[in-house]
């Protein structure tokens, strides 16, 4: 028996491809069918077939916060970071209550060498929602970096 935690092969993606395919041939009007074509097209680790779901999506239903972080990721994960921040900062400004959105832009500003910036959207995020893992995760990553990156650079011996 397979654990929930085990990635999914690329049969399986394959398989989920086809499904999703004929139910948006039944129901072509379907945000959420778009969104699930794209999500398991990222899993497969296509970019721009993802994408090409996430947008129909969104032009079902352009009030989805998720499909905006789901786009903004497929960009993310090629390296378009300012492209990936444009649809950060919608999903931001769909919902303010939720942490996602503030720990995307925190993730591409760090990338993008902006600290700073990554530093006060992460401690936002945290603030928004203390319950959100994610959040919490990465602050806590960003801040062991941060402060062996000091030391680093103040010649501190870690190992005493």
């Amino acid at each position: 028996m397979k654990s929930r935690l085990t990635k999914p092969s690329n049969d399986f993606l394959l398989r989920k491809v086809v499904r999703l395919k004929r139910a948006i041939a039944r129901n072509p009007t379907s945000a959420i069918l778009h969104q699930g074509l794209g999500r398991a097209y990222t899993e497969l680790k296509c970019f721009k077939e993802a994408r090409t779901f996430f947008v129909k999506s969104l032009e079902l239903d352009p009030s989805d916060l998720w499909t905006n972080l789901y786009l903004g990721n497929s960009y993310f994960r090629e390296g378009d970071y300012p492209r990936s921040l444009e649809y950060f900062d919608t999903a931001r400004s769909l919902d303010s209550k939720v942490a996602m959105p503030l720990v995307c832009q925190a993730d591409t500003f760090h990338k993008l060498g902006e600290d700073e910036k990554a530093d006060c959207l992460y401690k936002k995020a945290v603030n928004t929602d203390p319950e959100c893992n994610v959040a919490r995760r990465n602050l806590e990553r960003w801040q062991q970096r941060y402060r062996a990156e000091s030391n680093d650079e103040q010649g501190v011996d870690l190992n005493t």
